[in-house]
């Protein structure tokens, strides 16, 4: 982990994750026989998707997580991997729009945001 950022107790973990893992392979073809295979790179990131179910003062706790803490996104923080439960060193890929679920008075409200992430550490 290269990171010194943890991802804060207080907002909550993922919840509806979705990944692939990415084809590094690079294969040729041949004139008789199987294609050759090999590694085109030694490492390329899982980008992995999933929903954060946040209240309303946790909007206000991971905008200004990913604002101040993480300049805009740009830097990586340690986050629990959602298979391993292990810390891995991840960076925001993009951050949807905060959509509101429950209504009511503020502080009662629940909102979803869709984010993507790459996994920089170990899958």
């Amino acid at each position: 982990m290269a990171s010194t950022i943890e991802w804060p107790a207080y907002l909550p973990q993922l919840a509806e994750v979705e990944f692939d893992v990415p084809d590094t392979r690079l294969m040729s073809r041949t004139d008789i026989g199987p294609a050759k295979v090999r590694n085109r790179y030694t490492f390329a990131p899982i980008v992995m998707s999933g929903r954060l179910v946040l209240n309303h003062q946790q909007v206000v706790q991971f905008l200004e997580f990913h604002a101040t803490t993480l300049a805009r996104g740009s830097l990586s923080f340690n986050w629990q991997h959602p298979v391993t439960d292990e810390a891995t060193e991840m960076r925001f890929k993009s951050v949807g729009r905060f959509q509101l679920y429950k209504t009511g008075h503020a502080t009662n409200r629940t909102w979803f945001t869709n984010v993507a992430l790459e996994l920089l550490g170990a899958a």
